[in-house]
Parts: C-alpha cells; sequence; structure tokens
C-alpha cells in the first residue's frame, strides 16, 4: 500500500523585542495555519522576547479569532477542509 509520511520538524518562530508585532503576528497565524496547518514547515512553536509577549499574543489572539472557517471555495473563507469527498 503506498503512504505518503509527513516527517516534518519543530519549526519555532522567534519574535525579538524590535520586531514589528502586526507583521510578526500575520507571518505565525499564516505559518501555522495555511493547509490547516498541515505542512511539514508549519510554525509548531513561537519564541518571544518576554518584553514583548503581552502584546504580541493579543495581537496574535485578534489575527486568529479574524480566520473565517468554512466551505473553501467560498469567497472570504481563510480555512476549509483539506480534503474533498467525491462520493461514489
Amino acid at each position: 500500500m503506498p503512504v505518503t509520511l509527513e516527517l516534518g520538524g519543530s519549526d519555532a518562530m522567534i519574535v525579538c523585542r524590535d520586531a514589528d508585532l502586526h507583521a510578526a503576528a500575520a507571518g505565525a497565524v499564516a505559518g501555522r495555519f495555511y493547509n490547516c496547518g498541515q505542512t511539514c514547515t508549519a510554525v509548531k512553536r513561537v519564541i518571544v522576547d518576554a518584553s514583548v509577549k503581552e502584546e504580541f499574543t493579543r495581537v496574535l489572539c485578534e489575527k486568529t479569532a479574524g480566520i473565517v472557517v468554512g466551505d473553501g471555495s467560498r469567497k472570504g473563507v481563510g480555512m476549509g477542509a483539506t480534503e474533498q469527498c467525491t462520493g461514489t
């Protein structure tokens, strides 16, 4: 039986104290949720400088809450199913 194995790593994203927090949060959301998070290079953990942790977390939560989940073929939907049943 042919199989495909996803053997990706544990990819970390580092956010420094002088980072543009909105850009970093957007990158974290895109990096984690692209293809429903099923990519070997998806962000698995975020290491944030303690001095910006609270603000980064707030912005990250706002951006994550803004992801529209649903039928991926519909306009405005940011995340849908990665598989499609065709029926028999």
